[in-house]
């Protein structure tokens, strides 16, 4: 029993450096789905999963293992957990926004410039998938940069007399 425990810790241990195709992948996947049940770190789980999956892609393109399917899953998780962070931000109250949109700039900022480069390097059967994630992106950066403006103007914006 203590084996099948101990066993049970490591692997999970060792999932989190797993990327697709690895056998702990799948495990992967589930412990991040998990993070996204506690509601006090929803959005920071979301924002690092997006990371995550951008991190992941880079890993797949440099390797050569351009699958189709998984390229088109891994942009389309990182593209939903950058909405799904949109979704939330937009019920906060405007104070709150301006953290989570920054961060959001900064993640959207940084997949932008690398699916740019990358857009390169991926053979033709998976090129629409990812120009359609840099259009998305792309409006998601400014979505995020819109709103944190907006929030910004609502935070210091003097009180009416």
């Amino acid at each position: 029993m203590v084996f099948a425990i101990g066993t049970g810790f490591g692997v999970a241990a060792a999932a989190p450096g797993s990327i697709p195709g690895d056998p702990l992948y799948g495990l992967k996947r589930v412990l991040e789905t998990a993070a996204l049940t506690l509601p006090a770190t929803r959005m920071e789980a979301y924002l690092a999963q997006s990371q995550q999956r951008l991190f992941e892609l880079g890993l797949v393109v440099g390797m050569a293992r351009l699958e189709p399917e998984q390229l088109q899953t891994l942009l389309a998780d990182m593209t939903d957990a950058n909405d799904a962070v949109l979704r939330m931000v937009a019920q906060l109250p405007a104070a709150q926004r301006p953290a989570y949109l920054t961060a959001l700039i900064e993640v959207t900022a940084r997949q932008k410039s690398t699916l740019a480069v990358w857009a390169a390097l991926v053979p033709v059967n998976v090129s629409g998938s990812f120009y359609q994630a840099q259009r998305t992106v792309n409006l998601q950066n400014l979505r995020a940069n819109l709103w944190r403006d907006e929030a910004l103007q609502q935070v210091i914006a003097p009180a009416p007399y």
